[in-house]
Protein backbone atom coordinates (compact mmCIF):
# COMPACT_ATOMS: atom_id res chain seq x y z
CA UNK A 1 0.00 0.00 0.00
CA UNK A 2 1.44 3.54 -0.57
CA UNK A 3 -0.15 6.01 1.05
CA UNK A 4 0.10 9.01 -1.58
CA UNK A 5 -1.16 12.91 -2.09
CA UNK A 6 -2.58 11.81 -5.50
CA UNK A 7 -6.41 11.06 -5.78
CA UNK A 8 -8.54 8.24 -6.21
CA UNK A 9 -7.25 5.49 -3.78
CA UNK A 10 -7.34 2.70 -6.08
CA UNK A 11 -6.64 -1.03 -5.54
CA UNK A 12 -8.83 -1.27 -2.73
CA UNK A 13 -11.46 0.23 -0.19
CA UNK A 14 -12.41 0.85 3.63
CA UNK A 15 -15.47 -1.57 4.97
CA UNK A 16 -17.21 1.63 6.23
CA UNK A 17 -17.26 -0.15 9.88
CA UNK A 18 -15.81 1.55 12.94
CA UNK A 19 -12.76 0.92 13.02
CA UNK A 20 -13.05 1.58 9.18
CA UNK A 21 -10.37 -1.05 7.97
CA UNK A 22 -8.68 -0.47 4.67
CA UNK A 23 -7.89 -3.57 2.61
CA UNK A 24 -5.89 -3.97 -0.88
CA UNK A 25 -6.93 -6.00 -3.24
CA UNK A 26 -4.04 -5.26 -5.68
CA UNK A 27 -0.31 -4.79 -6.15
CA UNK A 28 0.67 -0.89 -6.13
CA UNK A 29 -2.48 -0.03 -4.08
CA UNK A 30 -2.85 3.77 -3.88
CA UNK A 31 -4.49 5.09 -0.89
CA UNK A 32 -5.23 8.71 -0.82
CA UNK A 33 -4.14 10.68 2.17
CA UNK A 34 -7.20 12.52 2.08
CA UNK A 35 -9.52 9.60 2.12
CA UNK A 36 -7.80 8.65 5.56
CA UNK A 37 -8.31 11.59 7.28
CA UNK A 38 -11.98 12.06 6.19
CA UNK A 39 -12.04 8.51 7.96
CA UNK A 40 -10.32 9.64 10.80
CA UNK A 41 -12.95 12.64 11.50
CA UNK A 42 -16.03 9.47 11.73
CA UNK A 43 -14.37 6.52 13.22
CA UNK A 44 -10.74 4.93 14.11
CA UNK A 45 -9.06 3.86 10.78
CA UNK A 46 -6.89 0.55 10.35
CA UNK A 47 -4.91 0.13 7.38
CA UNK A 48 -4.05 -3.34 6.65
CA UNK A 49 -1.62 -5.45 4.15
CA UNK A 50 -1.33 -9.44 4.13
CA UNK A 51 0.19 -12.20 2.01
CA UNK A 52 -1.79 -12.07 -1.24
CA UNK A 53 0.01 -10.73 -4.32
CA UNK A 54 3.36 -10.61 -5.41
CA UNK A 55 4.56 -7.58 -3.34
CA UNK A 56 5.81 -7.60 0.40
CA UNK A 57 3.02 -6.48 1.89
CA UNK A 58 4.69 -3.25 2.91
CA UNK A 59 2.81 0.47 3.86
CA UNK A 60 4.76 3.96 2.76
CA UNK A 61 3.75 6.57 3.73
CA UNK A 62 4.86 8.80 1.26
CA UNK A 63 2.42 11.99 2.06
CA UNK A 64 1.29 13.39 5.50
CA UNK A 65 -1.42 12.05 7.71
CA UNK A 66 -2.85 15.24 9.91
CA UNK A 67 -5.97 15.34 12.11
CA UNK A 68 -7.64 16.70 15.14
CA UNK A 69 -9.56 14.21 17.52
CA UNK A 70 -9.39 11.15 19.30
CA UNK A 71 -9.90 8.46 16.81
CA UNK A 72 -6.76 6.18 16.41
CA UNK A 73 -4.85 5.12 13.64
CA UNK A 74 -3.39 1.55 13.06
CA UNK A 75 -0.61 0.89 10.60
CA UNK A 76 -0.64 -3.29 10.45
CA UNK A 77 1.33 -4.66 7.83
CA UNK A 78 2.50 -8.25 6.23
CA UNK A 79 5.76 -6.57 5.93
CA UNK A 80 7.43 -3.14 6.76
CA UNK A 81 6.11 0.09 7.50
CA UNK A 82 8.06 3.04 6.29
CA UNK A 83 7.73 6.53 7.14
CA UNK A 84 8.30 8.99 4.42
CA UNK A 85 5.93 11.86 5.77
CA UNK A 86 4.91 12.40 9.64
CA UNK A 87 1.70 11.18 10.86
CA UNK A 88 0.78 14.07 12.98
CA UNK A 89 -2.58 14.23 15.28
CA UNK A 90 -3.38 17.45 18.28
CA UNK A 91 -6.63 15.38 19.66
CA UNK A 92 -4.97 12.75 22.32
CA UNK A 93 -5.21 9.76 19.60
CA UNK A 94 -2.94 6.84 19.53
CA UNK A 95 -1.09 5.64 17.04
CA UNK A 96 -0.23 1.80 16.38
CA UNK A 97 2.82 1.11 13.92
CA UNK A 98 2.78 -3.07 13.67
CA UNK A 99 4.91 -4.51 11.36
CA UNK A 100 5.27 -8.27 10.20
CA UNK A 101 0.96 -9.12 11.40
CA UNK A 102 1.37 -12.82 11.12
CA UNK A 103 4.52 -13.22 12.99
CA UNK A 104 6.93 -14.73 10.32
CA UNK A 105 9.71 -12.70 11.63
CA UNK A 106 10.29 -10.79 8.50
CA UNK A 107 9.16 -6.79 8.51
CA UNK A 108 10.51 -3.57 10.69
CA UNK A 109 9.25 0.05 10.87
CA UNK A 110 11.38 2.88 9.70
CA UNK A 111 11.49 6.40 9.97
CA UNK A 112 13.41 9.44 9.94
CA UNK A 113 17.00 8.65 11.55
CA UNK A 114 16.63 4.41 11.19
CA UNK A 115 19.32 3.06 8.83
CA UNK A 116 16.97 0.04 8.04
CA UNK A 117 14.50 0.17 4.50
CA UNK A 118 17.43 1.76 2.85
CA UNK A 119 18.20 4.20 5.20
CA UNK A 120 16.02 6.85 3.18
CA UNK A 121 12.86 7.52 5.15
CA UNK A 122 12.16 10.91 6.58
CA UNK A 123 8.70 10.92 8.47
CA UNK A 124 7.59 10.94 12.31
CA UNK A 125 4.99 10.64 14.25
CA UNK A 126 4.09 13.70 16.05
CA UNK A 127 1.08 13.74 18.86
CA UNK A 128 -0.27 15.77 21.21
CA UNK A 129 -1.25 13.50 24.59
CA UNK A 130 -1.19 10.40 22.52
CA UNK A 131 0.88 7.69 22.35
CA UNK A 132 2.72 5.86 19.79
CA UNK A 133 2.96 2.22 20.37
CA UNK A 134 5.19 0.01 17.73
CA UNK A 135 5.60 -3.44 16.85
CA UNK A 136 8.73 -4.77 14.86
CA UNK A 137 11.45 -7.13 14.22
CA UNK A 138 15.27 -5.65 15.37
CA UNK A 139 18.05 -6.38 14.05
CA UNK A 140 19.40 -8.08 17.11
CA UNK A 141 16.79 -9.72 19.77
CA UNK A 142 17.14 -7.99 22.52
CA UNK A 143 18.70 -4.38 21.51
CA UNK A 144 16.27 -1.77 20.07
CA UNK A 145 16.48 -0.52 17.15
CA UNK A 146 15.92 3.26 16.38
CA UNK A 147 12.70 3.74 14.58
CA UNK A 148 13.17 7.36 14.27
CA UNK A 149 14.73 10.58 15.60
CA UNK A 150 12.45 13.66 17.08
CA UNK A 151 8.57 13.14 17.17
CA UNK A 152 6.96 11.77 20.03
CA UNK A 153 9.04 8.93 21.21
CA UNK A 154 6.83 5.66 20.83
CA UNK A 155 7.00 2.37 23.21
CA UNK A 156 8.81 0.14 20.84
CA UNK A 157 8.22 -3.60 20.88
CA UNK A 158 10.49 -6.40 19.44
CA UNK A 159 8.47 -9.34 18.18
CA UNK A 160 8.35 -12.75 19.98
CA UNK A 161 8.00 -15.28 16.96
CA UNK A 162 9.59 -18.44 18.52
CA UNK A 163 10.39 -20.12 20.96
CA UNK A 164 14.00 -19.14 21.21
CA UNK A 165 13.35 -15.09 21.24
CA UNK A 166 10.83 -16.48 23.94
CA UNK A 167 13.60 -17.62 25.85
CA UNK A 168 16.33 -15.15 24.61
CA UNK A 169 14.31 -12.53 26.82
CA UNK A 170 16.32 -13.72 29.75
CA UNK A 171 19.38 -14.03 28.34
CA UNK A 172 21.25 -10.36 29.72
CA UNK A 173 19.94 -8.30 32.35
CA UNK A 174 20.17 -5.90 29.22
CA UNK A 175 17.19 -7.99 27.74
CA UNK A 176 14.92 -7.76 30.72
CA UNK A 177 14.65 -4.46 31.08
CA UNK A 178 13.13 -4.02 27.20
CA UNK A 179 10.03 -4.82 25.08
CA UNK A 180 8.59 -7.28 23.94
CA UNK A 181 5.47 -8.72 22.27
CA UNK A 182 3.97 -12.20 21.35
CA UNK A 183 3.71 -12.09 17.52
CA UNK A 184 1.58 -15.23 17.04
CA UNK A 185 0.09 -18.10 19.02
CA UNK A 186 3.56 -20.55 20.10
CA UNK A 187 3.47 -23.83 21.19
CA UNK A 188 6.13 -24.40 23.55
CA UNK A 189 6.01 -29.05 23.25
CA UNK A 190 9.07 -28.98 22.40
CA UNK A 191 10.71 -27.71 25.00
CA UNK A 192 11.16 -30.15 28.11
CA UNK A 193 11.69 -27.74 31.04
CA UNK A 194 11.04 -24.09 30.14
CA UNK A 195 13.24 -21.66 32.00
CA UNK A 196 11.20 -19.22 33.84
CA UNK A 197 12.12 -15.91 32.66
CA UNK A 198 13.37 -13.43 35.87
CA UNK A 199 13.79 -10.17 37.29
CA UNK A 200 12.19 -8.97 34.33
CA UNK A 201 11.00 -4.99 34.12
CA UNK A 202 9.99 -4.52 30.96
CA UNK A 203 6.89 -4.63 29.05
CA UNK A 204 5.17 -7.94 27.66
CA UNK A 205 2.61 -7.65 25.27
CA UNK A 206 0.53 -10.69 24.26
CA UNK A 207 -1.48 -9.39 21.56
CA UNK A 208 -4.32 -11.48 22.58
CA UNK A 209 -2.05 -14.65 20.95
CA UNK A 210 -1.39 -17.63 23.40
CA UNK A 211 0.86 -19.50 24.48
CA UNK A 212 0.68 -23.36 24.70
CA UNK A 213 2.15 -26.88 26.32
CA UNK A 214 4.26 -24.53 28.43
CA UNK A 215 6.19 -27.40 30.85
CA UNK A 216 8.78 -26.34 33.78
CA UNK A 217 10.23 -29.61 35.54
CA UNK A 218 11.92 -28.03 38.49
CA UNK A 219 10.53 -29.50 41.91
CA UNK A 220 12.87 -26.57 43.76
CA UNK A 221 12.84 -23.42 41.83
CA UNK A 222 15.30 -20.11 43.20
CA UNK A 223 12.05 -18.24 42.44
CA UNK A 224 8.83 -18.13 41.31
CA UNK A 225 7.08 -20.21 39.07
CA UNK A 226 5.86 -19.65 35.70
CA UNK A 227 6.52 -18.04 32.56
CA UNK A 228 7.80 -14.75 34.22
CA UNK A 229 9.43 -16.17 37.75
CA UNK A 230 9.39 -12.60 38.81
CA UNK A 231 8.79 -9.05 38.04
CA UNK A 232 10.78 -6.10 39.30
CA UNK A 233 8.90 -3.00 39.43
CA UNK A 234 7.48 -0.98 36.60
CA UNK A 235 6.90 -4.72 34.62
CA UNK A 236 4.05 -4.38 32.55
CA UNK A 237 2.35 -7.55 31.31
CA UNK A 238 -0.76 -7.37 29.62
CA UNK A 239 -2.99 -8.79 26.31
Amino acid sequence: VYITATAPTTGGSFNGANPNIFTPTSDDSNLYNQDIIDNLNTANVVITTGATGSQNGDIYVNAPITWANDNSLTLSAFGSIILNSDITNTGNANVVLRSDNTGTGIGTVCGAGSSFCGGAATGVVNLTGGQVSVYYNPSVFGTQDVIYGGGTAPIAYMLVNNTTDLQNIDLTPASSTENYALGKNLDLAAITNFAPLGAFSGRFDGLNNTLGNLTINDSTPAAGFGLFSNTNGGAVISN
